[in-house]
């Protein structure tokens, strides 16, 4: 069994040693689980156009893979080029974890365990949200409440959202295809979710932070940012839970204001009442055109399925000649 661990990082020459080194550290002392399988680890690195010696660092620390990038794409893309890479290269398992060390590498086990024992397709470490020392009063809140949103959207039972300590199957991870340039992190639970693909969680420790967050700029700035992503995932997988209740709201007005008109101009009424016409007719269409955009959402999702099949097989198929 390949089980490949990638970091994408960007400008982490400070601290992207020490990351290898206790990845490495880690894997020597790993229990044995449960399969009878022989587990071969790898290290991958996605440089995401680094202006440092993130790169030079990469090849010194003599890891099995180095990708990089020819400029600076974001962390969504670097994720996706990991994924991606890792596949190509033979993954039954890709473990990711930051490059700035914030996640405790002895606790590999615990992602991997319920994917090798089949019990997940996707494991995400939930970080000690409530007792974590570096997390404000307003961050923890935050956390807890952006998490219950991405549970209930995506139908999981996922307990700290934004973590990037994961694990994910070869067949999940053939099934994931991140749009969003900002984070992976919410994208990619909410479209496994829908996707019917089973997502746990489990608690891991974190390391102290060295530095702050490149990501997270600020609370709001990270809200408004996690609010698009959700928005914009599920326009893209379930744009016809967003569209059908205000198409039904509005066709029902229209017709109960058009009925209305009809009951006053029988009664011969002198005046025309034009305005509850032009209210009328503005919802009619409003509420069509929230129908077309359902009804052409339904025809891309079963294109983006069949789409998505025909990846997987492909995929299969290269893991086949392997």
């Amino acid at each position: 069994m390949e089980v490949f661990i990638q970091i994408p990082c960007y400008n982490e020459e400070s601290q992207l040693r020490d990351t290898v080194l206790d990845i490495r550290a880690s894997i020597r002392n790993l229990p044995k689980f449960d399969s009878d399988e022989i587990i071969n680890y790898k290290i991958l690195i996605i440089d995401d156009g680094s202006t440092d010696k993130t790169f030079f660092l990469a090849k010194e620390l003599d890891v099995d893979y180095v990708v990089k990038h020819p400029s600076n794409r974001g962390l969504a893309f670097a994720f996706q080029t990991g994924m991606i890479n890792c596949l190509k290269f033979g993954a039954d398992i890709i473990v990711n974890t930051d490059a700035d060390n914030q996640y405790e590498a002895n606790d590999i086990d615990k992602i991997l365990n319920p994917i090798i024992n089949r019990e997940a397709d996707i494991v995400i470490g939930a970080r000690p949200i409530s007792s974590h020392f570096e997390f404000s009063t307003s961050k923890k809140f935050f956390q807890k409440l952006g998490s219950r949103v991405v549970r209930t959207l995506s139908k999981t039972s996922v307990v700290d959202a934004p973590s990037g300590f994961r694990a994910i199957s070869r067949e999940a991870a053939s099934k994931i295809n991140i749009y969003d340039t900002y984070t992976y992190t919410l994208e990619s639970i909410i479209q496994a979710g829908l996707g019917g693909l089973k997502v746990i969680s489990v608690p891991i420790r974190v390391n102290k932070s060295s530095r702050k967050s490149r990501l997270v700029k600020s609370n709001f700035n990270y809200i408004y940012k996690s609010l698009l992503t959700i928005i914009r995932t599920i326009l893209i997988y379930r744009a016809s839970k967003i569209t059908l209740l205000p198409c039904l709201i509005l066709y029902t007005g229209s017709f109960i204001i058009y009925f209305r008109w009809i009951l006053i101009w029988l009664s011969d009424s002198p005046r025309s009442h034009v305005p509850s016409l032009v209210i009328a007719s503005v919802m009619f269409f409003t509420a069509s055109q929230l129908l077309t955009i359902s009804f052409n959402s339904f025809l891309h999702g079963i294109n983006r399925r069949l789409l998505e099949r025909i990846l997987e097989d492909k995929e299969k198929r290269k893991m086949d000649e392997i």
